[in-house]
Parts: structure tokens; C-alpha cells; sequence
């Protein structure tokens, strides 16, 4: 029998995210486990951008994986940098139609609370994806008509764990 929590690496997220109206700032849909994309693109009143996807951390998974490691300087409230294991992140976009590339050439990944509390441990529980075409932020939506000639059809996510560091 396979012990999984001696596993090296230790899996977070892993999913797609998608807008189902193929409409850019409609509301997000994340299949797959491990987070859930902010309701209604909104962080309290203020709506999130497009080209900004925010997804909380499901805490509850095993041995806590849904919460980024806090630095360990024992300071109160505690400092918020991710300590060894740190998490990884695979972001792979999906063509937007069948032999078409996608045009969104830059992703970026960050860590935080976003629009949920810091916990008293200080782990971090969101992750915000930042997608550009070029100079400008946009959704993984198909752009320029039927059939579309760019944009993208959503992207898969992976985050885990990786091996502790000395």
C-alpha cells in the first residue's frame, strides 16, 4: 500500500478554470480540487479586473496542503512570506480553437489573503493569476469572432508542495 504523506511533493490545486460565457469578465468556473474562484469577481465592493483571477485555498484538504506556509519569525502578526516547502504553480493555457495559439503571453502568479482573513498561523489562502495579451490584461476567453483567431479556452492549474529545503 502506497504511503501518500511521505510523498516528496504534495498536491494543492489542481485544475481548470474557465469563463463558460466565453464572454471576458463573466463570472469564473474552476473544475478540478483544491480552490474556488472568488464569487461574482468581487473582493468586497471591488470588482476584481480582467485579466485577474483570485482562487481560495481549500484549507481543509489533508495535513492542512490548502495553506502556504508563513515565515517562521515568530513575529505577531506573523511576517507573510511562504517558507520552504514553497509552492509551485504549472499554468498551462488552452488554445482558444483546435490549431489556433493562444495570445496571452504572460502570466503571473502571487500569493496572499486577497479578500479573506489571515489566519492566526499566518498562511497565505489565495492565489491571484494575472493573464496579459501583450501590454493588456485579459480573461482565457476566444477573441476575434468565429473561429477565433486568439485569446484562449481557459487554462489548467497545478500547485503543490515541493521537497523541504535544508
Amino acid at each position: 500500500m502506497t504511503d501518500y504523506a511521505a510523498a516528496g511533493i504534495q498536491p494543492i490545486v489542481q485544475g481548470l478554470v474557465t469563463v463558460p460565457s466565453g464572454v471576458a469578465s463573466g463570472v469564473l468556473a474552476f473544475t478540478g480540487r483544491g480552490a474556488l474562484p472568488v464569487p461574482g469577481r468581487t473582493i468586497g465592493v471591488t470588482l476584481v479586473p480582467m485579466g485577474v483571477i483570485v482562487l481560495t485555498l481549500d484549507v481543509g484538504l489533508p495535513g492542512n496542503a490548502g495553506a502556504i506556509e508563513p515565515f517562521p519569525d515568530n513575529a505577531i502578526p506573523p511576517t507573510l512570506l511562504p517558507v520552504a516547502p514553497l509552492p509551485r504553480t504549472l499554468i498551462t493555457m488552452r488554445s482558444p480553437a483546435a490549431g489556433v495559439a493562444t495570445t496571452i503571453n504572460s502570466v503571473s502568479v502571487a500569493y496572499g489573503n486577497f479578500s479573506v482573513p489571515t489566519p492566526m498561523d499566518g498562511s497565505l489562502r489565495q492565489i491571484a493569476i494575472t493573464l496579459a495579451a501583450g501590454a493588456f490584461l485579459t480573461d482565457p476567453v476566444p477573441t476575434g469572432g468565429t473561429p477565433p483567431t486568439g485569446g484562449a479556452n481557459g487554462f489548467e492549474i497545478i500547485v503543490w508542495a515541493g521537497v523541504e529545503s535544508p
